[in-house]
């Protein structure tokens, strides 16, 4: 259990990373050819991809054993990143709490909430022993 804090460490800010990355190209690219849904669509299985090797390679390398600890570096990885999308939110957009929430029940706040959790369970899914 100890080993996953810092593997959900490195797991959420890796991930973040390329969000951060392709954050910019689908907002201000693929958006406004788009719209909003398809374009967090089209972005969502790169991040997810993403997520799965490094989820595998992170719980191998810092061997974070499998059942709980690897639930509990997802969970802790969710919680970061949802801190930290909340913070974005509010540097780039602006928006409080009640307008992030907002925005999580549109198409494509509850597609990137289905992405979500999903980036969470991956550690927890992976074969390594």
């Amino acid at each position: 259990m100890r080993r996953a804090a810092p593997a959900a460490l490195l797991y959420v800010l890796a991930v973040f990373a390329l969000g951060a990355l392709l954050g910019p190209l689908r907002e201000f690219l693929l958006t406004p050819w788009t719209g909003a849904l398809l374009a967090t669509l089209l972005e969502l299985p790169l991040v997810l991809l993403w997520s799965w090797f490094l989820a595998g390679w992170i719980v191998a390398r810092m061997a974070v054993p499998r059942g709980a600890a690897r639930w509990l570096m997802g969970g802790l990885a969710l919680l970061l990143l949802l801190g930290m999308e909340l913070a974005l939110g509010r540097v780039l957009r602006g928006w409080d709490f009640a307008a992030w929430l907002a925005h999580l029940g549109s198409g494509p706040g509850l597609a990137s909430l289905v992405g979500y959790l999903v980036f969470a369970a991956l550690p927890a899914l992976q074969r390594q022993p």
